[in-house]
């Protein structure tokens, strides 16, 4: 009698235990994944934000003469100061956790200081194509190298921020990848006198 007492009493709390723990972990999941939908979301935005700035720069293979050079660096210009402004415009989904979103704002301003940077820096490179003035090109490369800097810096806590949703989806910076290489192709495209080419 007194063995099954403590079967019965062993049974009820291994039943409330386990409901105990079901409970939260069920709940928690289902307002993490409803959160999660939102992320990839607004990542992809900030992607294709990013993407559409840097994306004149694809041509930079194909250029023949300067005047197509320069075409494409003022359209590039033009890209990124839309991207700035673009990314100036976005909002941050109201709906993530709190320290999810001050990630987000983080990341947002590294990444709007960098764009805002290359935008600047494809202003020195146009002015450098038409005077040959390698003061005007230092410039763009200071500019180049900070807006690298902080979109880098932007794109890790844009990562920090999905990790700490626990929602790693895919690889953040393939395309940037891509567009760094292109902004460095710039370096090469006009020989600079009295500059080293060289990294």
């Amino acid at each position: 009698m007194i063995w099954r007492m403590g079967i019965y009493t062993f049974t009820t709390c291994l039943i409330c235990f386990l409901s105990f723990l079901y409970t939260p972990i069920y709940s928690a999941e289902s307002v993490d994944s409803s959160k999660q939908g939102l992320f990839p979301d607004y990542k992809k935005k900030v992607l294709d934000i990013i993407d559409f700035g840097i994306e004149p720069l694809e041509k930079l293979d194909g250029v023949q003469n300067e005047e197509d050079l320069y075409n494409i660096v003022l359209s590039a210009e033009q890209n990124l100061a839309k991207s700035h402004l673009d990314l100036s415009e976005l909002k941050v989904p109201i709906e993530l956790p709190n320290d999810t979103r001050v990630l987000l704002g983080r990341s947002k301003e590294d990444l709007s200081t960098g764009l805002k940077a290359l935008e600047e820096g494809m202003n020195y490179y146009a002015q450098y194509i038409v005077k040959r003035s390698p003061e005007q090109y230092d410039k763009y490369v200071k500019k180049r190298d900070k807006g690298i800097r902080y979109i880098n810096g932007g794109l890790t806590t844009l990562t920090s921020a999905e990790l700490q949703l626990d929602d790693p989806l895919e690889p953040i910076q393939s395309v940037w990848e891509v567009g760094k290489r292109n902004l460095y192709k710039l370096e090469k495209a006009i020989p600079v006198k009295g500059v080293s080419n060289d990294n």
